[in-house]
């Protein structure tokens, strides 16, 4: 069963799971980024879920939330920039979080998938070209 949670629901949630891990933007030379994190993470997250491309969940990311929208670009170079382990523990504060809000009381949830099934974002495939079995390509079987 597919679980839908809002964007706003996943902006403030995302926002909430942030502080919860006490994430601190790393301290880099140059300006100050325009478009935090939280808003990052939020439009990626949004994308997986709706299955939506770029430009697609940034037209309804403006309709639906107040806040400026980085072009697709940026939004690109951003999620190839986030932390690997942020991620994951993001992901591990907001997948509980879906289960309350979406389903209270409903049936238990579907076991997660095989890490090598899905890359994290910001990869571009799950297996890596040292995992490639019997000397085949990894991404061409």
């Amino acid at each position: 069963m597919r679980r839908v949670v809002s964007l706003r629901q996943l902006r403030a949630a995302v926002e909430t799971a942030l502080e919860r891990i006490g994430y601190r933007r790393p301290v880099q030379r140059g300006r100050k980024p325009r478009y935090s994190e939280g808003l990052i993470i939020t439009l990626a997250l949004y994308m997986q879920q709706e299955r939506l491309s770029i430009r697609e969940v940034l037209r309804r990311a403006a309709e639906q939330l107040d806040e400026p929208m980085p072009v697709p670009s940026t939004l690109v170079h951003r999620l190839h920039r986030l932390q690997p382990e942020l991620m994951e523990r993001l992901v591990e504060e907001l997948g509980a979080w879906v289960l309350q809000v979406s389903e209270p009381d409903g049936p238990a949830p579907s076991p997660p998938l095989r890490p090598s099934v899905r890359a994290p974002l910001g990869h571009r495939s799950a297996v890596q070209p040292d995992q490639a079995q019997d000397g085949q390509h990894p991404r061409h079987p």
